[in-house]
């Protein structure tokens, strides 16, 4: 899994690469002054999208992230690359800016009388550089300057998303000095998460004056807007809250214009496809036998925090910790929540204390601080104490069982992130989880103690390894039918271990870890059709009719012009767009018939009202572009406006749809929403609405359906879940569990069950063009439109029952590195009916070496 990791990480790399060259210019550019230079992408443009799947930029020292990519230029098969630290972090910074620089401007003495703004290197402070910011902003969105109060939210206000905002940082650092603008880059990653501009201004003015990165570096604020589909939106270097907007695509009235449409990259074209011939790579995983590492970690660093499985596994597992020099607070669940936040050590009664009140959580973080110093490590075991059932639960024991199992983990580490964040305690933490899913991660049949939701805690887990690369993250999958003490042996001997797996799994003996392996599927013509659709087959999509999920409708009609049933949040459009609009083409053109609608109607005109207008009506343009598209291939489309995450609306449209059809032969499942946010960053809320409308709309989904009928159930899942992604704590969480979802259902189902994670797709909107050609440059895919349709055919037609998790578009030459070699004659490739392998070491064994492994 740390090979594809390394996928990732170059995803990182190839990031920073595109952006620091954007933002430098040509040699020697960021020396001089100079006005502004229009952008290289079409104001207005979705080209400046990033893909959804994209992990945050690499905070490492930027000529040690350069070296790094050079060294792998043109390999596939390159040196691990480091993990992503934090941007910057251990390089000394430079002295106050502009001093003594040629090409600083020179300042006039203030009158007297006059406010005198603190001089920040060549800029008369933030009321400066917030002006310079508005004018660089009306130059690209076409709102006049005086509209562009810079105390508006960017995204949600005037439709900057995070990419944009490097746009403008860009023009921004044409007017700077060559040391300013260095300063800039390196913070980059915080100042495209400002949520205004005064708030941008302000951060850069703390940058400058600083010479790094802004004090606090604290996120924005606000809740983020939702989308109908995740394949609308896209993640950045530092992506702000706000979901992003999707594409508009042509239509009657209205079509983009060219220099406004996503490119999309033909297969074997020369700017740089990825995946030639539509030949996307595809991977199935395996569970690899492992050897536990000699090193072994030093436990007596502080206090644990051990949520109670309430079998014995914890109980256990404090035991062995206070053996080897640590110390251990219980914590037990308390569902009232009124419960006294006491702490407890060694064989005193546990705390108490209901997980799902961050409130409560906080309240018992603080008085372990209190009586027992700084926390090292929390050990979260709850998920391991006997529930009901999945097969049996209902929606709201299922939504109290994420509360208290993933929520709770999520409250634990926000409340300790003061101690457990990699700024906070440079000596190693520990966040280490334990889930249920029979030691080989669910790929084998489960049985009746499996539930999916544990796919959420290893997705959340994944992605703290990423953001906080100093702490040693883990989830550990063991099977519910070993003894009490097997298990508690097998969570001591990982917490101790000094490897850096961030999965693992125990079943039979030994020890495991998933590894990808090439898994291509024969071609239309070698293959047998798996799955049937023709025209009378009934096809459900939710999504909506915008992003990927347009896309896929498309494929799907112009083949076989089935009945597709379009599932989205947004309402379906008027036939035509109004004449005040519809000939308007460009983003200026159109906001400026916006405004002069506002006028003619008396209403204010705002930069909030005409952006907000401007997103509706290319919104429309899309679903209606969709809409006509899928009838002319000879489909029937059937729109519907239902909201996901409502489980009675969405058993109400699957119980109509059989009725008015008669049947449903394929789900293919879209939806979702990405609230990028670092997790300390997160709102429990914001957490919430992305859970539910990826995951536990899937729950109601599948209770919903008629699996006798039913021929294919496909999921849109993300590399994003296999892998962890910053700032994407809560998606990666969704996507995971819609992975061990569908191992759960294809077990039970005679339906083609699968949940394809893919890598991020480029040409609707989701990757710049620009980046479309590093990427490839660098052997890093992304998925154009045309070849991601051919894969989902592909998938459909010839994709094997059984073949339940699979990855397409991450690329073939990066396999991952092994596990760590068995003796001579050990398969390390098992099988999950358990295997031969030495056992993990007595809890009273001894480390074999003390202090942080490197």
């Amino acid at each position: 899994m740390l090979g594809f990791q390394r996928i990732m990480s170059r995803f990182l790399e190839t990031q920073r690469h595109v952006l620091t060259t954007y933002l430098k210019g040509t040699e020697g550019e960021g020396s001089r002054r100079s006005e502004p230079s229009p952008s290289t992408v079409a104001e207005g443009s979705s080209q400046v999208e990033w893909a959804e799947l994209l992990p945050a930029a690499d905070r490492k020292e930027p000529a040690a992230a350069n070296r790094a990519v050079s060294s792998q230029a043109g390999s596939p098969r390159a040196a691990e690359l480091p993990r992503p630290g934090r941007l910057g972090a251990g390089r000394p910074r430079p002295g106050r800016l502009g001093a003594g620089l040629p090409d600083q401007a020179a300042s006039s003495p203030a009158a007297p009388g006059e406010a005198v703004s603190p001089q920040i290197g060549s800029w008369e402070g933030p009321d400066q550089i917030s002006a310079k910011l508005v004018e660089i902003v009306a130059e690209r969105t076409g709102y006049p300057p005086e509209m562009l109060d810079p105390s508006l939210d960017m995204t949600a206000d005037l439709g900057i998303d995070s990419i944009k905002r490097v746009e403008v940082l860009g023009a921004f650092l044409r007017a700077c000095s060559a040391v300013e603008a260095e300063s800039i880059q390196e913070a980059m990653e915080r100042l495209v998460q400002s949520k205004t501009l005064r708030g941008l201004a302000d951060s850069i003015a703390e940058v400058l004056q600083a010479g790094g990165e802004p004090a606090g570096g604290q996120a924005p604020e606000g809740p983020p807007r939702a989308l109908d589909s995740p394949d609308q939106a896209a993640s950045s270097p530092a992506a702000p809250p706000q979901a992003r907007e999707g594409p508009p695509q042509a239509s009657k009235q209205g079509a983009v214009p060219e220099d406004s449409k996503p490119a999309t990259v033909e297969p074997g074209s020369s700017s740089g496809e990825a995946h030639p011939n539509g030949a996307v790579p595809r991977f199935l995983l395996d569970a690899v036998k492992t050897r536990l590492p000699e090193e072994r970690a030093d436990l007596g660093m502080g206090v644990f925090l051990i949520s109670d499985d309430e079998t014995g596994v914890a109980a256990a597992l404090s035991e062995a910790i206070g053996a080897h020099g640590g110390r251990t607070v219980l914590i037990r669940t308390s569902e009232g929540g009124d419960a006294e936040a006491e702490a407890y050590t060694g064989a005193e009664a546990p705390a108490t204390v209901n997980l799902t009140d961050r409130g409560g959580v906080d309240e018992l973080v603080r008085e372990v601080r209190q009586r027992h110093g700084p926390i090292a490590g929390i050990v979260h075991l709850l998920p391991l104490k006997p529930a009901p059932s999945f097969e049996t639960m209902e929606a709201s024991c299922l939504r109290h069982r994420l509360d208290l199992e993933l929520k709770g983990l999520f409250h634990l580490v926000q409340a300790a992130a003061s101690d457990l964040s990699p700024e906070a305690n440079e000596g190693g933490s520990w966040i280490v989880a334990a889930t249920s899913l029979g030691g080989g991660f669910g790929g084998d049949p489960p049985g009746g103690s499996f539930f999916p939701g544990h796919g959420g805690i290893s997705g959340l887990v994944k992605t703290l390894a990423l953001e906080w690369p100093g702490a040693r993250c883990k989830v550990v999958d063991l099977d519910p039918g070993a003894e009490t003490s097997e298990r508690a042996r097998q969570l001591f001997t990982e917490l101790a271990a000094g490897d850096d797996e961030v999965e693992v799994g125990h079943r039979g003996g030994s020890r495991l870890v998933r590894r990808p392996r090439p898994a291509p599927l024969a071609t239309d013509e070698e293959a047998g059709e798996e799955v049937t659709i023709d025209e009378g087959s009934v096809i459900v999509l939710t999504g909506g009719a915008r992003g990927i999920t347009a896309e896929v409708a498309r494929e799907l009609a112009e083949r076989y012009r089935p009945t597709l049933v379009l599932v989205g949040r947004s309402p379906v459009p008027p036939a035509e767009e109004s004449p005040e609009t519809g000939g308007r083409t460009s983003p200026r053109e159109l906001k400026a018939a916006l405004m002069e609608q506002l006028r003619s109607q008396d209403q204010p005109v705002t930069a909030e009202r005409v952006e907000a207008a401007h997103s509706r009506i290319l919104r429309e343009r899309e679903i209606r572009s969709t809409l006509a598209a899928i009838e002319r291939a000879g489909a029937t489309v059937d729109y519907r406006q239902v909201d996901v995450r409502d489980e009675r609306a969405v058993a109400a449209l699957i119980d109509e749809l059989y009725r008015s059809y008669g049947r449903l032969d394929g789900v293919i499942h879209g939806a979702g929403v990405i609230e990028d946010r670092l997790i300390e960053d997160k709102s429990a809320d914001s957490f919430d609405r992305v859970l539910d409308t990826k995951a536990v709309s899937a729950f109601a989904l599948c209770r919903a359906l008629q699996p006798d009928s039913l021929r294919f159930l496909v999921f849109f899942s993300s590399v994003a879940g296999l892998f962890g992604n910053r700032g994407q704590c809560d998606y990666a969480a969704a996507n995971e569990i819609l992975n061990k979802l569908a191992l759960y259902l294809d077990a039970r189902w005679a339906a083609r069950v699968v949940s394809i994670n893919w890598a991020p797709w480029a040409g609707a909107g989701m990757v710049s063009p620009e980046l479309v050609r590093e990427f490839a440059r660098r052997d890093v895919p992304v998925v154009a439109p045309p070849a991601g349709r051919q894969a989902l055919h592909r998938e459909l037609w010839s994709g094997r029952k059984g073949h339940v998790e699979v990855l397409l578009g991450v690329g073939d030459g990066v396999i991952g590195r092994p596990a760590r070699e068995e003796p001579p004659g050990v398969d390390a490739r098992v099988h999950l009916t358990g295997g031969e392998g030495p056992g993990p070491p007595a809890l009273d064994a001894p480390p074999r070496a003390r202090g942080r492994a490197s």
